[in-house]
């Protein structure tokens, strides 16, 4: 690798090397046709376009048969797996997320209802109390906070 406007040399371990993809397509199909002329290069970067392709799966078989890409489609598979195994897992905590806080909220509002609800009959128990007292009925409106008309239910 050298520097863009000086040229001097950045790394001398590092090279590095373009293919031209679309140019696969003539080796791919000259292998169909029964010629086996692949370089190593070629063959890793028809694994890595080709391997999902049904027309190429066959050259595909033959290229796992050695190590390094054997290697590699191993490595993937397992990545695929486990892939698969991150996606179910993550549903099911997605899942029990939403239930949980589906109960929380249930509870919180169930709190909340009962509050009102023993606030609205300690209210209630008072106004009562207050009538039977002969307390004029402002009076008892204003203490409790209740409706005039159900405070003349009473």
């Amino acid at each position: 690798m050298m520097e863009e406007n000086e040229h001097d040399k950045l790394n001398e371990v590092m090279e590095i090397i373009f293919y031209e993809m679309p140019k696969l397509e003539q080796k791919v199909q000259a292998y169909l046709a029964g010629e086996n002329n692949l370089q190593g290069e070629e063959k890793w970067c028809i694994y890595m376009k080709y391997r999902h392709e049904a027309k190429a799966q066959g050259l595909i078989a033959e290229l796992c048969r050695e190590e390094g890409i054997m290697q590699a489609e191993r490595a993937l598979t397992n990545v695929s797996r486990d892939y698969e195994k991150w996606a179910r897992t993550l549903y099911r905590e997605k899942a029990e997320m939403d239930y949980r806080s589906g109960m929380y909220t249930a509870r919180r509002e169930g709190k909340i209802a009962g509050i009102a609800e023993g606030e609205a009959k300690e209210k209630l128990a008072i106004a009562r109390k207050m009538k039977a007292r002969g307390r004029p009925l402002e009076e008892i409106i204003e203490d409790t906070g209740l409706a005039p008309e159900m405070v003349e239910k009473l």
